[in-house]
């Protein structure tokens, strides 16, 4: 039935919205943590995780200026809102 059918959405859904907040914890856990060295010369990808409202946007224009700062000249932003429903 179609209600059988949602509800295994749903499921779907929460197994693969906790997969991923559980691999992007352990991913950024103190633990793992290790300094990043820019590669000059190769793309850099660097994703900023948070809530709404949590400075984001702030965090990436302030790393911008410091890249700038040191001279690093091809500095590209992309930005997009995904948002998680059901937590």
């Amino acid at each position: 039935s179609s209600s059988d059918n949602a509800n295994s959405n749903i499921n779907v859904n929460k197994v693969v919205q906790k997969a991923v907040v559980d691999e992007l914890t352990s991913l950024l856990s103190p633990e793992n943590t290790k300094t990043y060295k820019m590669k000059r010369n190769k793309p850099n990808v660097i994703l900023f995780v948070g809530l709404q409202g949590a400075g984001k946007t702030t965090s990436i224009a302030k790393f911008a200026n410091f890249l700038s700062e040191k001279r690093v000249e091809d500095c590209y932003g992309l930005r997009r809102y995904i948002p998680c429903r059901g937590f």
